[in-house]
């Protein structure tokens, strides 16, 4: 039966009409079905965030043991710290290629586009824009960036409290002295009770866990 002409053609008649399309569109659009794909949806994203976090402190206690520190995880370690910037450096860079594409694009299409001197120094004042823009504007209105987020830590004064502009853009220009040196500004995180790096010396703030961001 199923090999008959007739069921073919029904076959092909069923898929191609409205009245199947209306029935599927209204099945997908459906609360149920719009609530079960948002629940897996979220149920896989809190797996991947999950299993990076759980990445992390593995390697956290992997490099608490190779310096024979001892004093539990109450504070992120290492890897914890390092991953974050490494995603929000990507995160700021996809802005910035973002913002430089469009301009690119817009100027080209108008004035016309000149390599030179002046749109090398545009182009590093705009980076340094976007970064201050991205971690201490991201520092003084939530106390993470969204690397920090994703790996359930935030930044704070030693009483617990918000940073602020101020701080903020401080920690930020000791975090690029970090990265100048050659990354020797986050090794003190290594020694310090309270894991502070460089960026966190000089703006009087610490990385604190709080696992409730995400």
């Amino acid at each position: 039966a199923l090999e008959h002409e007739h069921a073919e053609e029904l076959t092909a008649t069923i898929l191609s009409s409205d009245a199947l399309e209306r029935l599927l569109a209204d099945a997908l659009s459906s609360p149920a079905v719009q609530g079960a794909l948002a629940r897996q949806t979220a149920t896989m994203g809190e797996r991947i965030i999950g299993a990076v976090r759980a990445s992390a402190a593995r390697g956290d206690i992997a490099v608490d043991r190779a310096v024979r520190r001892r004093d539990g995880q109450a504070l992120p370690g290492v890897c914890t710290r390092g991953l974050g910037p490494v995603v929000d450096a990507l995160l700021a860079q996809l802005v910035f290629l973002t913002i430089v594409g469009t301009v690119a694009l817009v100027a080209s299409l108008t004035v016309g586009v000149h390599h030179g001197w002046l749109a090398g120094t545009l182009g590093g004042a705009g980076w340094a824009l976007v970064q201050v823009v991205y971690f201490a504007g991201s520092w003084a209105g939530s106390n993470r960036t969204p690397g920090m987020g994703l790996l359930g830590i935030r930044v704070s004064r030693p009483d617990g409290g918000g940073i602020g502009l101020g701080r903020s853009l401080v920690r930020l220009a000791g975090l690029w002295l970090s990265v100048a040196l050659l990354g020797l500004g986050f090794l003190p995180a290594l020694v310090d009770p309270r894991r502070r790096a460089l960026q966190d010396y000089l703006a009087g703030t610490q990385v604190v866990r709080d696992l409730t961001i995400g």
